[in-house]
């Protein structure tokens, strides 16, 4: 049932992949201090395109931050995923 679930949430939602094999930034390692999350599925980091802003050339979108911050303080990034 995890499986599957995972597999939804991957697959239907709008995944950026993190670029030349760097990880993504995440809430819980302080890389991306809060302001994006990201999951690891198969060795392969996703964070969501609609935390980027593509008016301002991709930048990371300065009001998702809070409510990432929030939702990571009691999830993980699979959880927030999901919560998204």
């Amino acid at each position: 049932m995890l499986v599957k679930a995972r597999t939804d949430v991957r697959d239907e939602a709008h995944w950026r992949v993190s670029a030349w094999g760097i990880p993504a930034p995440s809430p819980t390692d302080g890389s991306g201090e809060g302001r994006i999350f990201a999951f690891r599925d198969h060795g392969i980091d996703y964070f969501p395109g609609y935390g980027l802003d593509p008016h301002a050339g991709y930048r990371l979108l300065k009001t998702l931050a809070e409510v990432i911050q929030a939702v990571s303080e009691t999830k993980d990034e699979w959880r927030t995923a999901y919560w998204f």
